[in-house]
């Protein structure tokens, strides 16, 4: 029977077990974002699975290749028998590309939410290369198939009145803190039970249904409704703070609105696909943050039991959400990407997806992932030019194609190739950090 013939053999924890490894964080090289973005993708075995399904791509930039570069980082995860791995083409080739937009670059912090979106924002460009990302409908893009929410946004009103329909794509579903929390106390004032493993979605929804005056001045209140039209396997929950040191109590106000199962009726208004009204997602991994530093816990499911990852540390915390909720209380961890997956996700179909390594001459401009969390951004990128990367000519403006079993080129040019167990006794630091670490010396000496 082919490992991909059925749902369940496909999701298996006792056949998808992966090694848990540690990812370098030096004094002034602010890791923590990137490290936590890359560690819940890791250890999500919907995407883990697919990436490793993709083998072409369409490469625009030969030393800045967000694809091949983690190719090459999954494959020491899989294959090298050290403890800690330095994410150091990955950062290099994530400072290049939004160089312009002047996002994550070398020896500076930013925002791990921000930046696993923008991961995935990238993947696709490289998938499907000119395809912006709210028409992207290629069965074998791995974000938007595994991740993307296609939703319609409707005013409504009482009276009648509508406002017209606003259709888009979200890779990450944002929503604020403090109206999580208020909407739960409305509840708690209006409801004597309520089931927990259903309140987080409401929740979410109540919090997103904002109202004002209707157009018509009827008296009644213009609400805005949700509709999701498609079935992802990863809903990815972003949660925006209005304080980056919260109390405890804060905190566990947060957490008590959160639960570790969710499912879309709850989140939507309308759930048209009448599989998504039923699938059940749970909670599998999570980035938070703490005193100006990211980490990343995640659920072993083949030892039923939460770990923390906290760049080269990995820990067991415990069986149970009550063991992650009581330290998260304590240290005052502020819960930001919270990651629920279906279990019984199906492969992605890959035969229309690029067989080959393709380099690219056209010329385009980068962009950054539309994100709630930075709406200046958002405001200022169309989404015709969403998603793409500069570059420039290669060979002349020449097409050329690489096939995976060409010889190895020349290290840190962006075209990955199934790595040897020599590949992983040397690494390169980065060679353009010095002019960073210069201009921010007094972030050295800080753990980040």
């Amino acid at each position: 029977m082919s490992f991909f013939r059925r749902s369940k053999s496909y999701m298996s924890p006792k056949r998808n077990s992966v090694k848990t490894k540690g990812l370098t964080n030096e004094p002034g090289d602010n890791n923590c974002f990137l490290n936590s973005a890359v560690q819940v993708l890791w250890h999500l075995d919907v995407f883990r699975l697919n990436f490793a399904r993709l083998s072409g791509h369409y490469c625009f930039d030969e030393e800045a290749c967000i694809f091949c570069a983690m190719k090459r980082l999954f494959a020491t995860f899989e294959y090298s028998d050290k403890e800690t791995l330095p994410p150091t083409e990955l950062r290099e080739s994530l400072a290049s590309i939004y160089l312009d937009q002047k996002r994550f670059q070398l020896g500076l912090m930013d925002d791990a939410a921000e930046c696993f979106e923008n991961l995935l924002v990238q993947i696709h460009k490289h998938l499907v290369r000119s395809v912006t990302d709210d028409s992207c409908g290629l069965d074998h893009c791995l974000p938007h198939r595994k991740f993307g929410m296609t939703v319609i946004e409707q005013g409504v009103c009482q009276c009648g009145e509508t406002s017209e329909p606003l259709t888009f794509t979200q890779l990450v579903h944002y929503v604020s803190a403090n109206a999580l929390c208020e909407r739960l106390k409305d509840r708690q004032r209006h409801y004597r039970s309520m089931d927990p493993e259903r309140t987080f979605g409401r929740l979410i929804r109540a919090a997103g249904s904002t109202g004002r005056a209707c157009p018509t001045k009827c008296g009644s209140d213009f609400v805005t409704t949700t509709s999701l039209m498609n079935v992802p396997d990863i809903i990815s929950i972003g949660v925006n703070w209005d304080s980056n040191e919260p109390s405890m109590e804060r905190v566990g106000n947060l957490l008590e609105t959160l639960s570790t199962t969710i499912k879309l009726q709850d989140m939507f208004d309308t759930v048209l696909d009448k599989k998504a009204q039923r699938t059940e997602y749970h909670l599998s991994s999570l980035v938070c943050y703490y005193g100006k530093h990211y980490s990343a816990f995640f659920y072993n499911r083949k030892h039923s039991k939460w770990v923390s990852i906290d760049d080269t540390s990995v820990s067991d915390v415990g069986k149970h959400w009550k063991d992650l909720a009581r330290k998260f209380v304590k240290g005052r961890y502020q819960p930001l990407l919270l990651l629920y997956t279906n279990y019984d996700a199906k492969p992605l179909p890959v035969k229309t997806a690029p067989k080959t390594i393709e380099l690219q001459n056209a010329s385009v401009q980068s962009s950054p992932a539309l994100s709630l969390r930075n709406p200046e951004i958002a405001e200022s990128t169309s989404s015709s030019d969403c998603g793409t990367v500069s570059s420039q000519a290669v060979n002349g403006g020449a097409r050329k194609k690489l096939m995976w079993g060409n010889v190895a080129p020349k290290r840190h040019t962006g075209h990955y190739k199934e790595p040897k167990s020599s590949d992983f006794t040397i690494y390169k630091p980065y060679p353009h950090l010095g002019s960073a670490k210069s201009g921010s010396q007094d972030q050295k000496g800080t753990s980040l």
